[in-house]
């Protein structure tokens, strides 16, 4: 994946649902913004990069999203339960 810019981000979370509909959601903090090199067509893209917790090296890296429906909020935006989910991590 090609980056044209990257941007440090402040107090920005990627959320989803947990896997399971009783499971908590599953909140990731967003170090930095990303702007995708265009595709095909001329189109750029935002994204979020992450830093999940994956064993070996590959949590010392940062990550797009998983590719499940979720979005980005700001912490004045999480509601008690997803704050609760970022002191587990």
């Amino acid at each position: 994946m090609a980056y044209t810019q990257i941007t440090p981000a402040q107090d920005w979370f990627f959320r989803h649902p947990g896997l399971r509909p009783e499971d908590p959601p599953i909140v990731y903090q967003v170090a930095a913004w990303a702007l995708k090199a265009p595709n095909s067509e001329g189109h750029t893209e935002v994204v979020g990069l992450i830093a999940p917790i994956f064993p070996g090296d590959a949590s010392r890296k940062l990550h797009e999203p998983p590719p499940v429906e979720g979005g980005y909020l700001h912490r004045d935006q999480l509601d008690q339960q997803e704050l609760a989910q970022l002191k587990k991590r």
